[in-house]
């Protein structure tokens, strides 16, 4: 999901994002896009993915189930925005492609399973995938250095 988003490929992102999230992305992008080109770098997971918090509910209707999973993902990441100069050169505007900064999110993630004709039988289900419907960002204390490449 960050390579696409750091490559403004709403796209891409629409397959695996909520239809409230694909509006705050949108306007994330359209944003981002008027200050200049993103890269994004991984530096790998820094910790085990924890499910913090599981849940389960139906509409009012009963013609849908819907799965919602929080769950905390530690990574390490490097991110640059640059603008782009008259003269073809890339100014760097923001971040430090060489800064690996930590990061932990709190990503819910949530799946919709519909009964076709308001049925409850199995046979008729319509089988929704997995979208992240929301997303937070933990901010780690000061104090807590971020590497730089070497």
């Amino acid at each position: 999901m960050n390579e696409d988003f750091a490559a403004y490929n709403f796209e891409s992102l629409c397959k695996v994002l909520s239809p409230p999230m694909q509006n705050a992305m949108q306007s994330e992008i359209a944003k981002l896009k008027q200050m200049g080109k993103m890269e994004w770098k991984s530096h790998g997971q820094s910790s085990k993915t924890k499910i913090l918090h599981a849940v389960m509910g139906k509409t009012p209707a009963q013609t849908q189930d819907i799965y919602q999973f929080t769950m905390e993902l530690n990574y390490n990441q490097a991110v640059a925005l640059y603008r782009e100069k008259k003269n073809g050169q890339k100014e760097l505007v923001a971040g430090d492609p060489n800064k690996i900064v930590p990061i932990r999110e709190y990503i819910v993630f949530e799946r919709i399973i519909s009964y076709k004709d308001n049925s409850r039988k199995p046979e008729v289900k319509s089988y929704g995938h997995w979208r992240i419907a929301g997303k937070l960002e933990y901010k780690p204390k000061e104090g807590k250095a971020a590497k730089t490449i070497q």
